[in-house]
């Protein structure tokens, strides 16, 4: 399955947004030496995922019934 590049970079940022939301919410009650660095491994972890999750089901979804 070829990686669409735009779907990738969409999913990339879509998920890794959430996840960089969360981690600045958390900044006020916890240690910012922790939560930085976690949010940032934590983003890019999930946008990497979100971003490989909506390449295949776009990529699937536009192929139409088999």
């Amino acid at each position: 399955m070829p990686l669409d590049p735009v779907l990738f970079i969409v999913g990339f940022v879509v998920g890794g947004g959430c996840v960089i939301m969360l981690g600045r919410s958390l900044l006020d009650d916890h240690d910012r030496r922790i939560v930085i660095p976690a949010t940032a491994v934590c983003a890019l972890l999930c946008g990497g995922v979100v971003g490989w999750s909506f390449n295949y089901f776009f990529h699937y979804a536009s192929m139409g019934p088999q």
